[in-house]
């Protein structure tokens, strides 16, 4: 599963690490966590 990681915020987008993929969830839960914690909205989309 790769998992790619956009944040949000104020009408801004911002790709998260390099090219906004990784396999690692448990690496996404702390990208997710923290971005979350500075004020955006992070999605998280899984592709196969």
């Amino acid at each position: 599963m790769t998992y790619f990681i956009v944040a949000f915020n104020n009408k801004r987008q911002m790709i998260i690490e390099a090219e906004s993929q990784t396999t690692d969830k448990d690496l996404v839960g702390i990208i997710k966590d923290y971005w979350e914690f500075k004020g955006w909205y992070v999605t998280v989309r899984e592709e196969a």
